[in-house]
């Protein structure tokens, strides 16, 4: 005979409790069962059940009213209510309420519920023999069911004992738990089969569960397992217990499971990084207490103040989008971050975020790390800051030693062309030292400008070849005559897009570096080519000393020389490094100890094509002839301006010069200047704003600004650009002239 079971309990935790890990699942044969919800059996005439199982947790109604209603509509029923908790006091109002057993949702597997729901039927049963309102089975058939119960319980180690602990009848787990068959087992005391101390516990326990008629459980560890147990009594027709059905459950598991997280909640809790978990819909569902410590900002004020990521302001949202991006291919993303903390100040933290997928691989949440790195940053910052000064102190020396050795030799060469000016041989050697050592000078300014980030490339397309002929006289006299100078360069153009005067400055450091790596002489060879895969490439050989193995991962250092104290900066190699770097391409180097070093500079091919349409023409170094136009030289230096004057008439120019913007609102408007070369730094009013002043007077104006600061340049001074040239300083007369020439001439 079927025994109908009719389950109340919300839509939405139905399936909870039907799942295939829980005791209504598995019930009995004999127990048929339909279900409610609880707003459905309010609206019922009837019940149509034998027994009624009561989910007393469902939302909106009170802890017992769920029990009540039940019973008011079901008053001839039994109820077996689902708790949440078995404390005393919700017990007995559950009882008051009507509820004839309780079972704790814990305990919803196996044959507990199969057992609970036959307890309460024979309980009604007995409370109800006088009532006559309902026909049961016999009690004997009644224990009879709950004893196959135990038998089918899957997984749990089911016993039915009588009162004195004999067994009366086991299923397969107990077998197998106990390493026995049925057999063996049937008719043995149950107490014989545990340790002395378990057993004394254990019989006290059966003891109260047939004194009391109230279940029982206790929890047990075992040989490293860990058990769950409940001792349910079992009543014959005069309401007396008679047997007693164990259920034991290994949980070993499923507390390991639970210390774990619980371990892992008190660690994540506890962690000196702020933990946080979105949901798909990237609102933030947790973050711990080292969020709020870090940010300033709870759960609660993070989405109030910023539906984003990490409590990051809402303008940031091109960041916010590439993190999005990165996590929705589902990509782990990290970054580093700046944002205000709520009392506004700046903090920095290093982050990362990580797709977190179910089991089917979908992508279900985010977890992020943040990491406050502040103190660490400004930590990083002041040994910055110290290594720079010390460096500046070692960069000094470096430069005090080359400038010092380029005045000597200045110096030197001044003092023949006093003694001897009339031997044109002498005057012809020490101009031409004169002007190398000018260029070294000139070099070692550039590279310093290039070191500090304050020289702005001007990236034009170029043949490599091109520039490093005519480069050639430069290196000539950057080396000693002790050195041979060759060049093997490939044939035809080799189309680079590059900053031309970089490009000068990266072979004369690498010309040096050679040069100074043979001081008893020797060769040192330049080469050029490209190949299929895109890329130009020249090429600085030497067969000097060499460089050991332990410092080539060094010598790109900045400031790192193998000179002794006070000899070379320990710039020129850094700074190549650089000029590699920004111009995307990569340098090579191939030496050894014993002798030899090449460096190959590889950088990314231009196109032919547009190399012959922008190439400019070879340099002229005659100098254009003038048509007598009048300059303006504005240049505060009396020495520069001097200089300036005397060069621009040579060329043929009409110059006129002023030390500052005051001294040329006295000259006269007739006759009208037709290009002004300034300094761009000015006492008073600078450079170009003198330009503007001046355009006031002479609308046709064309304007040269000079400057000795590459940085300075006349499009970011003032916030105005157009209508200049600019000219760095130091310029040959012939760059002086092509570029005044163009300045006159070009639309």
């Amino acid at each position: 005979m079927s025994i109908r079971v009719r389950l109340v309990a919300e839509e939405a935790g139905f399936s909870a409790l039907v799942g295939p890990r829980n005791g209504i699942s598995s019930l009995s044969s004999e127990l048929v069962l339909s279900r409610s919800t609880p707003d459905e059996l309010v609206e019922a005439a009837s019940v149509d059940a034998d027994v009624i199982v009561v989910d007393a947790t469902c939302a909106g109604w009170g802890r017992t009213d769920a029990i009540r209603r039940t019973r008011a509509l079901a008053p001839k029923l039994p109820i077996v209510a689902l708790v949440e908790s078995e404390e005393k006091a919700f017990v007995d109002a559950a009882l008051v309420a009507g509820a004839d057993e309780l079972l704790a949702k814990t305990d919803l597997r196996g044959c507990a519920l199969d057992v609970t729901i036959h307890r309460a039927l024979e309980g009604f049963r007995r409370s109800h023999t006088t009532g006559g309102g309902i026909t049961r089975e016999p009690l004997p058939a009644a224990s009879k069911a709950v004893a196959q119960a135990v038998v089918n319980a899957p997984g749990d180690v089911a016993l039915l004992l009588d009162t004195g602990g004999t067994i009366v009848t086991v299923n397969a787990q107990a077998e197998h738990t106990f390493r026995a068959t049925a057999p063996d087992l049937l008719g043995r005391c149950v107490f014989d089969l545990l340790e002395p101390d378990v057993a004394q516990s254990r019989r006290r326990v059966l003891e109260e569960v047939v004194r009391t008629g109230r279940p029982m459980r206790f929890d047990d560890s075992r040989r490293g397992q860990r058990w769950e147990s409940s001792v349910y009594p079992i009543f014959d027709e005069q309401g007396k217990v008679v047997h007693a059905a164990v259920i034991a459950r290994d949980v070993t598991g499923v507390k390991e499971a639970e210390e774990a997280n619980h371990l892992l909640a008190k660690a994540v809790e506890q962690s000196a990084e702020a933990i946080f978990v979105l949901d798909r819909s990237r609102a933030l569902r947790y973050a711990n207490p080292a969020y709020e410590r870090i940010t300033g900002y709870s759960p609660a004020e993070v989405s109030e103040r910023c539906p984003g990521i990490l409590g990051r302001p809402c303008c940031d949202l091109e960041s916010n989008a590439e993190i999005w991006s990165t996590l929705e291919r589902g990509d782990v993303w990290g970054g580093h971050f700046k944002d205000r903390r709520k009392d506004g100040d700046l903090y920095e933290a290093d982050a990362t975020i990580s797709p977190v997928r179910d089991a089917s691989g979908e992508i279900v949440s985010y977890v992020g790390v943040i990491r406050d790195v502040t103190r660490e940053m400004a930590l990083a910052e002041q040994l910055q800051a110290e290594e720079r000064m010390r460096a500046l102190g070692h960069l000094a020396g470096g430069v005090a030693h080359d400038f010092n050795n380029l005045m000597q030799a200045m110096l030197g060469a001044i003092e023949l062309l006093r003694r001897k000016g009339a031997d044109t041989g002498v005057v012809e050697r020490a101009t031409q030292e004169l002007d190398a050592h000018v260029r070294r000078g000139s070099a070692l300014t550039r590279q310093l400008l290039l070191f500090s980030r304050s020289e702005i490339p001007q990236r034009e397309r170029l043949d490599l070849n091109v520039v490093i002929r005519e480069t050639n006289a430069l290196m000539r006299r950057l080396i000693r005559e002790n050195i041979r100078f060759a060049e093997h360069l490939a044939e035809g153009p080799i189309p680079v897009l590059a900053d031309r005067g970089q490009i000068e400055q990266l072979l004369s450091n690498l010309v040096v570096n050679a040069s100074d790596a043979m001081p008893q002489g020797g060769d040192l060879l330049i080469l050029s080519g490209h190949d299929e895969t895109g890329s130009a490439w020249l090429e600085v050989r030497d067969n000097g000393c060499g460089v050991p193995s332990e410092l080539q991962d060094r010598i790109f250092e900045p400031f790192f020389t193998t000179k002794g104290p006070g000899r070379g900066t320990g710039l020129g190699l850094s700074v190549v490094r650089d000029i590699v770097t920004g111009h995307g391409g990569r340098i090579e180097l191939e030496s050894s100890a014993l002798g030899g070093t090449a460096f190959r500079v590889v950088f990314p091919l231009a196109s032919e094509e547009a190399l012959t349409q922008t190439e400019l023409p070879q340099a002229d170094s005659s100098p254009r002839s003038s048509g007598g136009e009048h300059l303006l030289v504005v240049e505060d230096d009396v020495f520069v301006r001097g200089a300036l004057q005397e060069m621009l008439s040579l060329l043929g120019y009409r110059v006129v010069a002023a030390a500052n913007g005051e001294e040329c609102a006295d000259l006269p408007d007739h006759p009208a200047i037709d290009l002004v070369l300034t300094d761009l730094m000015l006492p008073g009013i600078g450079g170009v704003e003198l330009v503007g002043k001046l355009r006031t007077r002479w609308p046709h104006l064309r304007a040269m600004v000079t400057s000795g600061y590459s940085d300075l340049r006349p499009e970011t001074a003032d916030g105005q650009s157009g209508g200049f040239r600019f000219l760095g300083k130091p310029f040959t007369l012939e760059t002086l002239a092509r570029e005044v020439h163009a300045a006159l001439t070009e639309s």
